[in-house]
């Protein structure tokens, strides 16, 4: 991969990042950033939560001719690398002059469904906070991806 691909891999990944933290808010002990141990110690992700407490590993693409079934599984083998079984991967992909897309596969999307509705909900309030994070994008006109 030349500098410039990597470059801009690299700013893709700050991006998502940066988004991250403005539709989620941070803490001193959570924000989200560009996981640079990816290029040492192999398939890690691209962004991850700096507490490492949400069981989530981005991997990202920014390619002219990205596969989103690449992508999930090197987002999948991320998770399993990283936080073992407990983890899921999910892939944001963009493609040159084009708009992001969101791969996850469908255990991903079921548990984050799931965990909406249970009692016992991990992230309490999810539901109202995806209330409030649509509001805050629609009011601040926060850049998409």
């Amino acid at each position: 991969m030349g500098k410039l691909s990597r470059e801009k891999g690299a700013a893709f990944e700050r991006r998502v990042a940066n988004w991250l933290n403005a539709v989620l808010g941070t803490s001193e002990s959570k924000d989200w950033k560009r996981e640079l141990r990816e290029t040492q110690q192999g398939n890690l992700g691209d962004v991850r939560d700096s507490a490492g407490e949400w069981p989530y590993v981005i991997q990202c693409k920014h390619m002219k001719q990205p596969s989103p079934f690449q992508a999930l599984k090197e987002a999948r083998e991320g998770a399993l690398q990283s936080h073992g079984r407990q983890a899921f991967g999910i892939a944001i992909i963009r493609r040159h002059g084009g708009e992001n897309l969101v791969a996850m596969g469908e255990d991903t999307l079921a548990t984050m469904l799931c965990a909406m509705q249970e009692d016992d909900d991990p992230y309490p309030g999810r539901e109202q906070q995806i209330v409030d994070i649509l509001s805050y994008l629609e009011n601040k006109k926060i850049d998409t991806l």
